[in-house]
C-alpha cells in the first residue's frame, strides 16, 4: 500500500528505484533462499507497478529483454515436489508476471510463453498449476476480438490441445470448489478462443464432462462454469456438439438443474445462464434428432414464462422452440402470452406513478419479491415486441390474435409520448408486420382521428 501511494506521488523515482533494486538482487548468487525471496518480492513490486512501468505511453521496463533474460528461463525450470518452496514460489510469480504484462509480449514470444505456461498446468506444485490455469485463460481470450484473427490467437490455437489436456488433468487433481472453478474457467476460455479448431478433439473434451458434472453437486460456481463451457462448445461447433452422446449426458441434466425455479435462489443464480445455454442448444438443434428431447422441456419453459422470470430470454427460447416444433408449442399458451405481452409493454401504454408505500420500502423481503416479479421495463417491452414480430411472421393468424392487443395499446399511446429510439424501432417493426396482416389497423386504433394517425406516421418516418 505504501509503495502504491508513493508511485502515485513520485512515479518516475519510485519506478526507477524498483528496477534498480531488482537488477541488484538479480546479480547476487541465487543459491541463497533469502535472496530468491527478495527477488520474488521485487517481481511482486514490478507486478503492482505495471501501469507505471509500461502505461501512459512510457516504457520504463524493456519487457522483451526481461522475458529473455529472466522470465523465460524461470518458466523452463523443471521443478518437482521436492524442489525448494522459494523456487516454486518464484516460478508461480513469473507466471503471474506474464499474465499482467501479456500485452507487452511480441508475437513469437506470445506463443512461447503460452506453450511454457500450458506445460506448467501439469506442474507438481498445485499453486503453480492454478496460477498457470488463470494465466492461460487470460492469454487465450486476450486477442479474441470479433471475427478478426490475430497472429497471437493463431499461436494460442497451436498449443491449445496441450493446454486443454493439462487443464482437464488439473481438474481431476484439485479438490476444492474454487480450484475446480478456476480450472473450468480455463477450459471455457480455451474453447471460446479455438471454436471449430477443436472439432478433431471434441470426443476427448466430451468424455471429460460427465465426471465433472457429477462432482458439481450443488455448487453454483461449478455449474456456472459448466454452462459456460457447453455454451461455447455448442456456439462454436453446432449440432455435432449437441448430438454428441457424452455432451447430452451433461447438457439436459444441467439445463434441468439450472432452470428448476422451484429451488430456492435458483432463479437468481443460474436461470439466466441456463436460458442462454437452452437458446444456443435450440439454435444448433435438428428436429429429426433432438425434437423429442426439446419437447420434453416445454413444461419447464411454460412454468418460467408464467412466473415472469427473465422474459427477455424465455420468450426467445419459446420463439425458437416454435420454429423447430411448430405452432403446437404456442397454442396452449395463447391466452397467457396475450396478457403477458400487454404487461410487458406497459412502460409505453401505462403512465406509472411512483410508489409511496413507506412500509413496503422498509420491508426488504417484500421489496425484493416485488422487484423479482416486476415487469414492464423498456428491455421487457423491446423483447415482447421482437417476439410479437417473429410470432406474426411464423404463424400469421395465431400470431396476430396474440400480439395485436398489446401492439394496439402501444401504438395508441405513441402520440405525444417520448420514447427511446430502440423502443420505437421495436414497436414499429412489430406494427409493420401487424399492418401487413390487417391494413385497417391504424383506423381501428384511432377511429375518426386523422391527427393521431398522422402523428404516428410522422414518428415512424423519423425513426
Amino acid at each position: 500500500a505504501l509503495m502504491i501511494t508513493l508511485l502515485k506521488r513520485e512515479t518516475d523515482r519510485v519506478a526507477q528505484a524498483i528496477l534498480d533494486l531488482t537488477q541488484r538482487v538479480y546479480q547476487l548468487p541465487q543459491n541463497d533462499s533469502n535472496i530468491v525471496l527478495s527477488r520474488e518480492a521485487c517481481y511482486r513490486a514490478i507486478e503492482l507497478a505495471h501501469m507505471s512501468m509500461v502505461g501512459g505511453g512510457k516504457r520504463r521496463l524493456n519487457f522483451s529483454e526481461w522475458w529473455q533474460a529472466e522470465l523465460h528461463p524461470i518458466l523452463q525450470t523443471d521443478l518437482g515436489v521436492d524442489s525448494p518452496v522459494v523456487m516454486r514460489a518464484m516460478q508461480a510469480r513469473a507466471v503471474q508476471m506474464i499474465q499482467v504484462y501479456a500485452t507487452s509480449l511480441g508475437g513469437e514470444e506470445y506463443g512461447i510463453a503460452f506453450h511454457s505456461i500450458a506445460k506448467l498446468m501439469a506442474a507438481p506444485d498445485i499453486v503453480t498449476s492454478l496460477c498457470a490455469a488463470r494465466c492461460i485463460n487470460h492469454l487465450a481470450l486476450l486477442h479474441v476480438k470479433g471475427t478478426e484473427e490475430s497472429a497471437q490467437l493463431n499461436l494460442v490455437r497451436q498449443h491449445s490441445v496441450l493446454a486443454l489436456g493439462n487443464a482437464f488433468a488439473l481438474a481431476n487433481r484439485v479438490e476444492s470448489e474454487e480450484c475446480l472453478r478456476v480450472t473450468l474457467a480455463c477450459v471455457s476460455g480455451l474453447v471460446e478462443a479455438n471454436g471449430i479448431h477443436l472439432e478433431p478433439v471434441l470426443q476427448a473434451i466430451a468424455e471429460q464432462l460427465p465426471p465433472l458434472w457429477e462432482r458439481a453437486k450443488d455448487s453454483v460456481p461449478i455449474h456456472s462454469c459448466l454452462l459456460s463451457v457447453l455454451t461455447h462448445l455448442i456456439m462454436k461447433m453446432g449440432y455435432s456438439t449437441v448430438e454428441h452422446p457424452h455432451i447430452q449426458t451433461v447438457l439436459f441434466p444441467l439445463l434441468d438443474y439450472c432452470t428448476d425455479i422451484s429451488i430456492v435462489n435458483r432463479a437468481e443464480t443460474l436461470l439466466e445462464d441456463g436460458l442462454r445455454l437452452w437458446l444456443v442448444t435450440l439454435v444448433s438443434s435438428r428436429v429429426a434428432t433432438m425434437g423429442q428431447s426439446l419437447a420434453s422441456m416445454l413444461p419447464r419453459l411454460e412454468l418460467i414464462l408464467r412466473s415472469g422470470l427473465e422474459l427477455h430470454l424465455s420468450l426467445k427460447v419459446l420463439q425458437f422452440n416454435a420454429i423447430l416444433l411448430g405452432p403446437q408449442v404456442i397454442e396452449p399458451l395463447a391466452e397467457v402470452l396475450r396478457e403477458m405481452l400487454v404487461d410487458l409493454t406497459s412502460c409505453v401504454h401505462i403512465d406509472k406513478k411512483p410508489e409511496e408505500d413507506d412500509e413496503m420500502k422498509d420491508d426488504d423481503d417484500a421489496a425484493a419479491a416485488k422487484k423479482e416479479k416486476e415487469v414492464g421495463t423498456v428491455r421487457d417491452a423491446i423483447a415482447a415486441m421482437a417476439f410479437a414480430d417473429a410470432l406474426m411472421q411464423l404463424f400469421p393468424e395465431l400470431g396476430y390474435s396474440i400480439a395485436s392487443p398489446a401492439l394496439s395499446k402501444v401504438i395508441a399511446a405513441l402520440p405525444g409520448k417520448s420514447c427511446t429510439t430502440p423502443l420505437l424501432e421495436a414497436a414499429f417493426g412489430a406494427f409493420g408486420r401487424m399492418l401487413w396482416l390487417n391494413a385497417n389497423s391504424l383506423d381501428e386504433i384511432f377511429p375518426n382521428n386523422e391527427e393521431n394517425i398522422a402523428s404516428v406516421v410522422y414518428t415512424w418516418m423519423d425513426v
